[in-house]
Parts: structure tokens; C-alpha cells; sequence
């Protein structure tokens, strides 16, 4: 037993400032946890929200979902895309849209070389087969995931199909290139190049094959 004029030992000195640093590293880091913890918990109960009968509702909820920007929504985002596709989608049977899995190749004429239709009825998988993007990409859906540098993207939206490109873009003939469906009433352009790009993919392929017949 020490007296009370004894110094302590150097290990346990060590063993109390140890504990001592351990416990205010509690103290500092659990308001920051519990922050993250309530935000992604309020993320998914809002997200529930998604499955409203009421267009605007969701419409709504999808916006309050992405203002939460980045990483806090990122688990619903696949989601968030997935539902905004299945509410465009609804109104397509009147007008022309398209779904397309697309590789950018004139950046500057806004034009993309489609790798994979998840929605077009016209698209008949012609290696080569073009969409162009005229209308300017739309809402906080296109911003959401970086664009700088991306390559592969998902592109939805109306438009129209032209029977070649010649007629329907400027600069120089594209000669060889058929099927070209011009997004020129509005477009969604979501950069896939991100590593959520498959999950937004996969969510939005699930989607349509539950309300496409």
C-alpha cells in the first residue's frame, strides 16, 4: 500500500491516463455518432414516403431525400431514382421516353452511344445506336453524383426517335448511325461511373420489370 506522500508507479500512471483519454474520446465522439446514427435513421423513415399513392407526395419526399446530399442519402439513392423513373414511366404511354444505359462520346454535341435499353420500344439493340441530348438535364437527380469525368451514365427522359442523324444534329455527318433517340422534351443524365452506378442500375431495372407488362 502506497503512502499517501508515495508517487505512483509509472504503470499504472500510465494504465489512469490511458482510461483518462479513453473516456473523453467517448465524450467527444458520441454526440458526432449519435448525430449520424439520427440522420440516417430520420433518411430511411422519410424515405418510406417512396411507396405514396400521391405523385406530388412523392415528388416531395424525393427532394427532402437528396437534400441530405452526400454520404447520408446515398443508401436510398438508388432507390430515390428507381422512383422517379417508375413515375415518369406511368405517363409514357402517351408520349415518347426512354431508359438507356449510355456511353458519352461528343460531349459537346451531347451525344451518347447506347449500351443497354432498360425502357424504349423502339430501340432494337443496333450496335452503334445513338441518343442525343438536347433539353437541359433536369432537377437535383442529374447533380447528385459527380459528373466531372464520368463516362457511362443513365439517361430518362421524352423525346423523340429520328430515322438517322444527319437531319437532326449540327457539325460534321455521322455517317453509319441509325435509331437515334434525341431527349428534346426533357432528360435526367445520372453519372453511373460512381460506385453506387450499379446499384442505381439494378434498382431501376427492378423497378420497371414490376410495372412494365
Amino acid at each position: 500500500m502506497l503512502l499517501p506522500s508515495e508517487p505512483r508507479p509509472p504503470r499504472r500512471r500510465a494504465r489512469v491516463a490511458a482510461s483518462i483519454a479513453a473516456v473523453s474520446l467517448v465524450v467527444v465522439a458520441a454526440p458526432l455518432a449519435s448525430s449520424t446514427v439520427r440522420t440516417s435513421i430520420k433518411v430511411r423513415w422519410i424515405a418510406r414516403g417512396l411507396s405514396s399513392r400521391d405523385r406530388t407526395e412523392r415528388l416531395q419526399i424525393r427532394e427532402r431525400l437528396l437534400a441530405f446530399g452526400r454520404p447520408a442519402a446515398d443508401s436510398i439513392f438508388p432507390e430515390v431514382v428507381a422512383s422517379a423513373v417508375a413515375d415518369e414511366w406511368s405517363w409514357w404511354t402517351t408520349v415518347k421516353g426512354a431508359v438507356f444505359v449510355a456511353r458519352r462520346t461528343e460531349p459537346a454535341r451531347g451525344l451518347y452511344q447506347i449500351e443497354d435499353s432498360l425502357w424504349g420500344k423502339q430501340f432494337d439493340g443496333t450496335p452503334g445506336s445513338l441518343c442525343r441530348v438536347v433539353a437541359q438535364p433536369k432537377g437535383p437527380l442529374s447533380h447528385y453524383l459527380p459528373q466531372d469525368g464520368a463516362e457511362r451514365f443513365l439517361l430518362f427522359g421524352t423525346g423523340y426517335w429520328a430515322d438517322d442523324i444527319l437531319s437532326r444534329t449540327d457539325g460534321p455527318p455521322m455517317v453509319g448511325h441509325v435509331g437515334v433517340f434525341v431527349f428534346s422534351d426533357y432528360s435526367v443524365v445520372i453519372p453511373l461511373d460512381d460506385s453506387l452506378g450499379s446499384a442505381v442500375v439494378e434498382a431501376v431495372r427492378t423497378r420497371l420489370s414490376q410495372i412494365v407488362r
